[in-house]
């Protein structure tokens, strides 16, 4: 159960969504940065 939390403090200068609680949102963030831009950006 810990592996998720690694995972998401793995990468935080993705774009700080990981950052955020559940582990589900942080899948699907990860996937809506790369086509965004702008976020990608930043």
């Amino acid at each position: 159960m810990e592996d998720p939390t690694q995972s998401r403090r793995s990468q935080p200068n993705r774009g700080g969504f990981l950052s955020r609680p559940g582990p589900d949102l942080g899948h699907r963030e990860i996937i809506e940065l790369p086509c965004r831009p702008e976020i990608a950006d930043v």
